[in-house]
């Protein structure tokens, strides 16, 4: 065989070997159930929706989509806040228990997220005393999702006798 004829099979075989790998990946993509079920902005609401939740946005800008709904358990009506973190890879779900006081005893709280974790309370900036549960954004199909809502308004309703003063 000659050289030419060598560097030309070279060639398409790895013309064949590249086309491959492209199938093979796309379509691979396409199947993925994990990515199939990662949440976004709008799938978010649509997701909260469906689930039966009056939603009001608190943001609706492309990416930033944050909403709000009121679950009410153990006496409480539980503002709760979801929103898609900026790297997309966590579902936020938010509770804001009122202001931080003066009065706020940080060393029961931080007792406490041991109590209620993954759900953990946080102060913003801006002196906001939350309860947060980041969830991972794969595989979260509206079932997974009302359980995560779930979590976080028990744990809201086990905590309140440190935020509700």
């Amino acid at each position: 065989m000659s050289m030419m004829k060598r560097i030309q099979n070279l060639a398409l075989v790895g013309v064949a070997l590249t086309a491959g790998i492209h199938l093979l990946s796309a379509t691979s993509h396409a199947q993925d159930p994990v990515k199939a079920d990662k949440v976004d902005g709008p799938k978010l609401k649509t997701t909260l929706e469906g689930l039966g939740y009056e939603l009001i946005e608190l943001s609706k800008e492309v990416g930033k989509e944050k909403f709000q709904f009121t679950v009410k358990d153990g006496g409480l009506d539980i503002p709760i806040g979801a929103e898609i973190s900026p790297s997309t890879e966590y579902l936020w779900l938010t509770v804001n228990v009122g202001p931080a006081k003066p009065t706020t005893n940080y060393a029961d709280l931080i007792k406490k997220n041991g109590e209620i974790q993954p759900v953990f309370f946080y102060e913003t900036k801006t002196g906001t005393l939350l309860l947060g549960l980041a969830n991972e954004n794969r595989a979260m199909t509206p079932a997974v999702l009302k359980k995560k809502i779930q979590l976080i308004v028990d744990k809201t309703v086990a905590s309140k006798d440190l935020w509700l003063k």
